[in-house]
């Protein structure tokens, strides 16, 4: 995920937990290229960020999603919890 610190920001990381995912924290100031070799690494298959962050990140990593681009989207889904794929199993490390 390559978005700065906002509540935007923690909501992200929440939501990735809760669906069993992984979060991989990037720093925009890192060269592109480091970057596309981290998420290549990890086998991101989705790259979180904001708008303001997307031009300093790589656009050839598979699917970008900008939170604060599709904010007026997510008012429009359904309120109630959703099911998840996180179990105690699932590891997370906290930085």
């Amino acid at each position: 995920m390559g978005i700065e610190r906002s509540p935007d920001m923690v909501i992200s990381i929440l939501a990735i937990l809760k669906a069993g995912a992984a979060h991989v924290p990037l720093d925009p100031s890192y060269p592109s290229e480091r970057l596309k070799y981290m998420l290549e690494d990890a086998e991101a298959p989705v790259l979180i960020t904001s708008q303001k962050q997307l031009g300093s990140l790589p656009a050839d990593v598979g699917r970008i999603v900008c939170v604060n681009a599709i904010s007026s989207e997510w008012e429009q889904e359904d309120a109630s919890d959703p099911e998840h794929g996180a179990v105690g199993k699932n590891l997370a490390y906290v930085i």
